[in-house]
């Protein structure tokens, strides 16, 4: 991947090692394997500007054991049949070394009990969106919460499912053409989901659009105390993020990537993490959760 192009340069690298690496980037290594010091090139040469290969041919990527459990796991935890085809789960397993380690020896604290894993009825649902979500496809579903809405026999098109590990719940993203708008709903209160065959052609396009238009970054300067950091990555286990270590400030950095229709909910969140965050970026967000703090004191001290 870094070298898809046939080489890269010093900036072109840097930004792609940030958007491949989560937590702390260890420095030493990367110096060790991308130096420009000539005779202490080992992996990549510097020649002309660029890091090319210091092999002209192709070698196997080869992974850890800490890798090859995760993905072992993962190929045999319950949602696996899900998203991957039998002949995927096949071939992984026989490639994959076997390990005597498993999640299930994990406790998961906190964890809703009424999720996914509880339901199994909702199985045929999620492979029904991932079905319409491959294919550019429309879903028919009803969508009833009582005494606050309920739709029935409502026309979307999903683009994404995102899974909660600490609600064991899934979210969809989709789009509605009736409203010309990006939507998210929560699929424990969606049933009767069908799919159709009515296509809209340029979905990846408009929804691209989207993301770019409305795509948020939450910075957030986090407290090494206990296993915190370890909690925010749960609690914002929806959204994409990754933190980093700053060592000279003891601090850890945490950055949650989020969509306009998600501020409320990331405002939450934050301030369910209490004084051991601070909020460095967005303003807007950052001056919303002080006015809600000082709302609550002054409420507190009425």
């Amino acid at each position: 991947y870094l070298l898809a192009d046939g080489g890269v340069t010093e900036k072109e690298l840097s930004q792609k090692l940030e958007s491949m690496l989560s937590g702390e980037i260890d420095f030493d290594v990367i110096d060790a394997l991308f130096s420009k010091k000539e005779g202490e090139e080992s992996t990549f040469l510097f020649k002309d500007g660029v890091f090319v290969p210091a092999l002209d041919y192709e070698f196997p990527v080869r992974t850890s054991l800490l890798e090859r459990q995760a993905m072992m796991n993962s190929v045999n935890g319950p949602y696996a049949k899900h998203f991957l085809s039998e002949d995927t789960i096949a071939k992984l397993q026989k490639i994959l070394n076997k390990s005597d380690w498993t999640l299930d020896s994990i406790d998961i604290k906190g964890q809703y009990s009424e999720g996914l894993i509880e339901d199994e009825s909702r199985y045929q649902d999620v492979k029904n969106l991932r079905q319409a979500i491959v294919e550019h496809v429309a879903i028919k579903y009803d969508n009833i919460l009582p005494g606050k809405y309920e739709y029935l026999d409502a026309e979307i098109f999903p683009v994404k499912m995102e899974y909660s590990i600490k609600n064991d719940q899934l979210r969809l993203v989709a789009f509605d053409e009736a409203q010309r708008r990006f939507i998210k709903m929560n699929l424990s209160t969606m049933s009767n989901i069908r799919v159709t065959d009515k296509s809209f052609e340029n979905l990846e396009e408009e929804y691209i659009a989207f993301i770019e238009a409305n795509t948020f970054e939450l910075i957030l300067e986090v407290e090494p105390t206990g296993h915190f950091i370890e909690r925010c990555f749960r609690i914002f286990s929806y959204y994409d993020r990754k933190a980093i270590y700053d060592k000279e400030a003891n601090t850890y950095k945490l950055k949650v990537k989020y969509l306009k229709f998600d501020e409320n909910e990331i405002i939450r969140d934050v301030l369910s993490l209490g004084s051991s965050v601070v909020v460095r970026e967005p303003k807007a967000l950052k001056r919303e959760v002080v006015r809600r703090i000082k709302l609550a004191c002054e409420n507190y001290s009425n």
